[in-house]
């Protein structure tokens, strides 16, 4: 028997082995870099729908308005 190794080397070995690539392979910080920038890009976009909604609806309120109206109102769509 040697007492310098220990009766277990092989599984602690085998185990160093798998620790060592699991670590190798993961991609956690890259999936939070990653979705942090899909939950940018989501909120542009809703943004993009609202400011599009807007100024529709402007548009087609100022094809039925008179030009008077239009001016009292605001339009922010000039």
């Amino acid at each position: 028997m040697d007492v310098l190794l220990p009766d277990n080397w092989r599984k602690a070995w085998r185990l160093k082995r798998l620790c060592t690539h699991l670590e190798l392979i993961d991609a956690q910080d890259e999936l939070k870099i990653l979705a942090k920038e899909r939950h940018e890009v989501e909120s542009d976009l809703a943004r993009a729908y609202r400011d599009i909604v807007l100024k529709r609806t402007w548009l087609k309120l100022a094809e039925n308005a008179s030009p008077k109206l239009i001016t009292q109102l605001g339009c922010p769509c000039e």
